[in-house]
């Protein structure tokens, strides 16, 4: 039973008028009965009807619901009210049109929180109660006026409410349409309390039990009032009711209920509460009803995702690239330490300086002082420390290559890549050259070092000549081949070629375009000194070659001991000069001599497909048994033997023994330059890593080793990682760039918000009268919120999602263009994470830019947007 005692509202008009929409009601409902309400447009029956519905609130009196006052109801307290007691059936129906006649019933059951099987159930019994079982799955639109009524009735009974209140129901309506809504709500009325506002004197004479009349917001007659014994029995009922100690006040509804009536509750909430899965599903039905709209937005929306997608992938791909770049250059940059080395981990003494030089001591100074006083910034005593600090106990910048190449053989793994030693040696190398078409018949000239073979040419001018001693050393002709394995994966060999196995074999480099350089033509004795005289007076090298011309050539190879000679039977040595003016009879000799080393070309190779760096950077291959037999044969000549055997006799009086070509420090040095190696004087160590994981290996052993001799006071070693300072470089002018434009690219993100918030505002706007049902249903203010919260989530995982489809897309498009401008490929592809945070950030950015229209449209008062079109 309901009862309102001294009932008063009033509405605001203007800021000084005011409508007393209702004056003191006094009336009580019986439990069950059909009540008609009749008076004039603006006499307060449909005010009365909001206040009992929970729609409205009453400014003054009180609202009992089976006794319990209602004047401390919170706004949670009403909407469980609203759901779980009130059914509301409108004259225009008030149906969500987007949504089926399904889902238009069965959305009170979602906010109610009951499960889909029973939610199932109870919306085709109340479908069938009112004659639409077989129009379950039609829209709104597709029904005729009668039949979207009953539809009204149906959402309105679905949830088995003890008050249905009907707003004009048959006021759009024909007459048999009419009756047929009335004959429902009066069979309905048989067990529960229907209260019906109408203009129609007629229906409500024929159908209701009870006629109100209302006049001016006040009561003015009622054919059936509530007797005060039917009073007093409720108050007493209400009494056994009211909240006790143990009792939350707020959540007290459900006691209201009989037993009956609890086992109908089963599975709802304590309060209604629509879950986002239904706000989802609910948002989504009405984005699919303006998909013209809906797609717009969505592809404007992904417009600052795709501008942020395609800078990282862009940057990733170059990124990427330079990580292949550093790790396919592993095999040509090796980590050097040399023993006069004066660089730092990853840089060098010079370095150093020039960051002294530029350092800024200011830390306790201010930029643009006010003062006249004049400050000394400390350079020179920088620098200084800075000496002191690399110098340690040793000399200046010098590695101990030696202790620390003993160090490598107990702990480098094998499977991290290959490490070379470099004694300060070096060999020569001859050739004979054809004869009247006959091979290895004419003279005999040095091909190699590249400045010995242009040395040997008359006539070239002084500039010309400045600029080739001054770059000429710079040109490494024949360099060593140290792993058999990086040869395989990146050349491939042409013709009749073979893998050079021994120390008599080599292999010739030809680029991907099968080509040699020019000068290398001189240096492995294909062209003569003519051609290089023709060449430096800018004539072009003509004749090509086979793959089988390179495979016969041989060459002849000795290190610098086989230039000393003797004239008092091996008592002395001097080096003698006639060498090097390339004379026939002399070189002839020293090819036959036991210290040279017939070789002959087996290998013929090219770089291989998609390989951008590689493992021999010179024209000409040898392996390292090559070069352990030149150190073999310099150690075995006479010379050699001569000067150690003095040696171990008396120290120092090599010297008198030899005629150098020039001066040399110490004995030790001397015999480098014979081309001995001494296993106590390692010029440089090279350390080629198999793998970029394997090079991190190869850096923390170094690392270790450094750590342990600080702890004993020793000196560290220095090493130089050439590509990796590139690669920083590269790296960090990419990183830069890129944060750039993800700035640019976030302006239009924020751009995209800002239209994804306007658009959901819209939707608000559009629909009002539905946040109107929602409310009328039950809907807290937050489950309002939550609709457009949704909507807006959605339209930003769209959004994030096409902005990463069109960026995969656009992507190849990319590669494809960067491919043509930058002459190589870059892999132009958003990582998966990547791409899922940005769909992510689409949606939260998306969630933001709804929340102001979400707060509006929780806000809107529920009476005045059922009223709104």
């Amino acid at each position: 039973m309901l009862k309102l005692t001294n009932i008063t509202k009033d509405y605001s008009i203007g800021k000084a008028n005011v409508c007393h929409a209702l004056k003191s009601i006094d009336v009580n409902f019986r439990k069950s009965e059909f009540v008609a309400i009749l008076g004039p447009s603006g006499s307060g029956k449909t005010t009365l009807l909001n206040i009992i519905g929970g729609l409205d609130r009453y400014d003054s009196g009180d609202l009992q619901i089976k006794g319990i006052s209602t004047n401390k109801y919170k706004d949670r307290d009403w909407d469980t009210y609203r759901n779980h007691s009130v059914g509301f059936v409108f004259q225009s129906y008030n149906l969500i049109m987007h949504q089926s006649v399904y889902s238009n019933v069965e959305l009170s059951l979602t906010l109610a929180g009951i499960d889909h099987k029973e939610r199932k159930r109870m919306v085709l019994e109340a479908l069938k109660k009112v004659g639409l079982e077989n129009e379950v799955y039609k829209k709104p639109n597709q029904l005729s006026g009668g039949q979207m009524q009953r539809v009204a009735i149906a959402r309105a009974i679905v949830n088995s409410p003890e008050i249905l209140l009907a707003d004009e129901p048959t006021g759009a309506l024909d007459t048999e349409n009419s009756e047929q809504i009335m004959d429902i709500l009066k069979e309905l009325a048989s067990d529960r309390l229907v209260i019906m506002v109408t203009h129609n004197p007629e229906l409500a004479e024929r159908y209701a039990t009870r006629i109100i009349h209302f006049a001016d917001g006040e009561l003015k007659g009622d054919s059936n009032p509530v007797s005060s014994e039917e009073l007093e029995e409720f108050e007493n009922y209400g009494a056994e009711l009211q909240p006790t100690a143990a009792d939350d006040a707020r959540n007290w509804f459900l006691r209201l209920f009989s037993k009956k009536e609890r086992d109908k509750s089963k599975g709802k909430k304590k309060y209604s509460s629509m879950s986002f899965k239904s706000a989802i599903k609910l948002s989504m039905k009405n984005l699919i009803t303006k998909k013209v709209r809906t797609s717009a937005t969505s592809v404007a929306g992904s417009i600052g995702i795709i501008g942020i997608a395609l800078v990282l992938a862009i940057s990733s791909g170059v990124k990427g690239y330079l990580n292949n770049m550093e790790e396919d250059s592993l095999s040509t940059y090796p980590l050097t330490i040399s023993k006069n080395d004066t660089g730092e981990s990853g840089g060098n003494f010079l370095s150093s300086i020039f960051d002294m030089l530029g350092r800024e001591d200011t830390e306790d100074l201010d930029k643009y002082p006010n003062t006249d006083e004049i400050y000394t910034h400390e350079v020179i005593g920088g620098i200084i420390d800075k000496i002191a600090e690399m110098a340690g106990n040793k000399k200046l910048g010098e590695n101990d290559t030696v202790t620390f190449s003993k160090y490598l053989e107990r702990n480098f793994d094998p499977a991290w890549g290959t490490i070379s030693y470099d004694y300060g040696t070096k060999f020569n190398v001859f050739y004979k050259f054809p004869e009247n078409g006959k091979p290895g018949a004419g003279e005999i000239r040095k091909v190699d070092p590249f400045m010995d073979v242009v040395g040997a040419v008359q006539g070239i001018p002084t500039q010309i000549m400045g600029y080739i001693e001054q770059y000429g050393d710079f040109i490494n002709t024949w360099s060593e081949i140290y792993n058999q394995e990086l040869l395989t994966e990146q050349y491939d060999l042409l013709g009749d070629s073979r893998w050079p196995s021994s120390e008599n074999e080599i292999a010739i480099v030809v680029n991907e375009y099968n080509q040699i350089d020019d000068y290398a033509l001189f240096c492995l004795g294909l062209k003569g000194i003519t051609d290089i005289n023709d060449t430096l007076q800018g004539s072009a090298v003509s004749g090509n070659l086979t793959v089988d011309d390179l495979l016969a050539l041989k060459y002849y190879v000795a290190p610098d001991a086989v230039y000393y000679k003797s004239n008092d039977n091996g008592e002395t040595y001097y080096y003698d000069q006639t060498f090097d003016t390339n004379d026939k009879g002399q070189l002839t000799n020293l090819i036959a001599s036991p210290s040279a080393i017939e070789v002959k070309v087996t290998a013929v190779i090219r770089p291989k497909k998609n390989v951008s760096a590689t493992c021999i950077s010179s024209i000409v291959g040898y392996p390292h048994a090559l070069m352990e037999a030149t150190w073999e044969k310099a150690k075995e000549a006479p010379v050699t033997q001569k000067v150690i055997k003095a040696e171990e006799t008396e120290k120092g009086s090599w010297k008198t023994i030899v005629t150098p070509d020039k001066s040399y420090t110490d004995f030790n040095e001397f015999l480098i330059s014979l081309g001995v190696a001494n296993e106590n004087e390692i010029q440089k160590i090279s350390i080629y890593a198999s793998s970029f994981e394997n090079k991190q290996n190869i850096l923390k052993l170094i690392d270790k080793y450094n750590d342990t001799r600080k702890l004993d006071n020793r000196s560290t070693i220095k090493y130089v990682d050439q590509m990796a300072n590139l690669m920083s470089y590269a790296t960090t002018m990419t990183d830069v760039i890129s944060r750039v434009l993800i700035g640019f690219a976030a302006i239009s993100l924020i751009v995209s918000s800002i239209m994804i918030a306007i658009i959901t505002y819209t939707s608000v706007l559009e629909r009002t009268k539905e946040i109107g049902v929602l409310r009328s249903l039950g809907a807290s203010k937050k489950d309002v919120a939550h609709v457009f919260l949704a909507e807006a989530g959605i339209i930003g995982v769209i959004s994030g999602v096409i902005g990463i489809i069109l960026t995969l897309l656009f992507s190849v498009i990319a590669k494809s263009l960067l491919t043509v401008f930058l002459g190589f490929e870059i892999n132009v592809m958003i990582q998966w994470y990547m791409a899922l945070v940005l769909i992510v950030l689409s949606f939260f950015l998306s969630l933001l830019a709804g929340f102001i229209p979400s707060r509006i449209a929780s806000k809107k008062d529920p009476v005045t947007a059922l009223r709104s079109e």
